[in-house]
């Protein structure tokens, strides 16, 4: 398996998944995916609406708003900010069981490893 750490989903605050702090490795992998999904949203968005990272380590991480911040300033230092763009509007984006996965592959994944 692939020890590299990637954001690969969404989820809101009512979920089932082990929150950590965030870290400099978490960063990494969230302003990847930022990156290149060209994504663009507000704090209040993280909190309140399905755009919590979840990692594929199956934790989770809440950021603070100066967090959040310091993420975009980084993801967006080398390119052109987007026009307000969440984890909802990705068109290939599914959801299964309050996660919103980035791709079908992850979902795959992770109905092959949490089989009830």
């Amino acid at each position: 398996m692939n020890d590299k750490l990637f954001v690969m989903g969404w989820i809101d605050l009512n979920n089932n998944f082990v929150q950590v702090p965030f870290d400099s490795v978490r960063e990494d992998a969230l302003i990847t995916r930022i990156k290149k999904r060209k994504y663009n949203f507000t704090h209040f968005t993280h909190q309140f609406l399905t755009a919590i990272p979840l990692f594929n380590d199956g934790t989770y991480c809440v950021l603070s708003k100066s967090e959040l911040d310091k993420v975009f300033e980084k993801s967006y230092k080398d390119m052109e900010i987007s026009s307000r763009k969440m984890p909802l509007d990705e068109e290939e984006c599914v959801a299964y069981n309050g996660v919103l996965f980035e791709k079908q592959k992850y979902l795959d994944n992770y109905k092959e490893n949490n089989k009830e």
